[in-house]
């Protein structure tokens, strides 16, 4: 039998070679606390767990990590599902280095329905934080040929939270600045760059409850 792709609201799900969702809810029986949620890919996998000691007696922390690119519907579908099960107060979103499949212009088109879905199913405030670049793993010191899309991916993004007065969390910078950051895939990020990732959104999510 042969398997083919299944159109989606009229779009394709374009397909990568492994595709992965995690999601992890703690302390759902407890409401003394705000509850936060971090959206994002690998790098949102990796500091999610330093982010969500940091806020612990502050917040309770739950991640949505996923391989999922705006321009696939799975993405809005994943989404919906958390939020019409749990109440956030926070919520930061992070999105920009996969779906290599879509082009900017389809990417851009699904910006103003992921915030939509948030403010549809969800009252929580929303953090754009913005996709870091890619470096050359055989010359980390140049950046990648997709750098180009993550930069372009990264103004659409702003020119739509901009001007629906929605906060930036800027880590494009960190990766863009420090080469040492970088782990030899060009993609991740080394464990003191991780902490550093952790302590900005733990920061800028501290600030957004207050």
């Amino acid at each position: 039998l042969s398997c083919q792709q299944k159109p989606r609201d009229q779009n394709v799900s374009i397909k990568e070679p492994i595709e992965w969702s995690r999601t992890w809810v703690p302390a759902t029986d407890k409401h003394d606390l705000p509850r936060v949620l971090v959206i994002g890919d690998s790098h949102v996998e990796r500091y999610y767990p330093l982010v969500a000691k940091q806020l612990e007696g502050t917040a309770n922390c739950a991640k949505l990590t996923t391989s999922m690119s705006l321009g696939d519907p799975v993405l809005l579908e994943e989404i919906e599902l958390i939020l019409r099960q749990y109440d956030f107060s926070i919520i930061s979103f992070n999105n920009g280095l996969h779906g290599k499949g879509y082009m900017e212009v389809q990417y851009g088109k699904y910006i103003p329905l992921v915030f939509d879905l948030f403010k549809k199913h969800s009252k929580a405030k929303v953090i754009w934080v913005n996709t870091t670049p890619v470096r050359k793993k055989e010359n980390l010191t140049e950046f990648d040929d997709f750098t180009m899309r993550v930069r372009e991916r990264n103004r659409l993004a702003n020119e739509y939270v901009v001007a629906h007065g929605i906060p930036t969390l800027d880590l494009f910078s960190l990766g863009e600045q420090h080469v040492d950051y970088y782990t030899g895939d060009g993609v991740h990020f080394n464990p003191q760059a991780v902490a550093a990732e952790a302590d900005r959104v733990t920061q800028k999510i501290r600030e957004m409850l207050k």
